[in-house]
């Protein structure tokens, strides 16, 4: 599955109250489909792991699925920590970052030294300390 069929699948599980929603709370994103995340989760599980799509999906940083089915393809351990405290560092909001620590980054070995190298009070600090503790 590429790009244009996740985009496809996100434009056919849109939700428009739940976009609305989101929106109005203040979500950084500038689209937001509004999927909800059991349906993006199981996605990611159809799809499995695929490093390259993983980093092309989290890079398309203005797209909230993007970023939320992102961490589902990523093993832990084909990333550097240098590569996941990069990563947590640019999430853009909480949502992001919990999914992130929940698929990646506590289930590496190297959890407290990334959660050492990131900003006090971040999104991505506050995330991990959350799914460490």
């Amino acid at each position: 599955m590429g790009i244009p069929e996740i985009k496809q699948w996100f434009f056919a599980r849109r939700n428009g109250n739940t976009a609305d929603i989101l929106k109005r709370g203040g979500s950084p994103f500038k689209m937001i489909f509004g999927c909800d995340v059991p349906s993006i989760s199981e996605l990611g599980r159809h799809i499995g792991f695929d490093r390259e799509l993983a980093l092309t999906l989290w890079n398309d940083s203005n797209v909230r699925e993007s970023r939320l089915l992102a961490p589902w393809l990523m093993k832990p351990e084909e990333f550097t920590q240098q590569e996941c405290i990069d990563m947590a560092s640019d999430s853009r909001c909480m949502e992001d970052a919990m999914m992130l620590a929940f698929r990646v980054l506590k289930r590496r070995d190297d959890a407290q030294e990334i959660l050492r190298a990131l900003p006090e009070g971040s999104h991505a600090a506050k995330a991990l300390r959350q799914h460490l503790e």
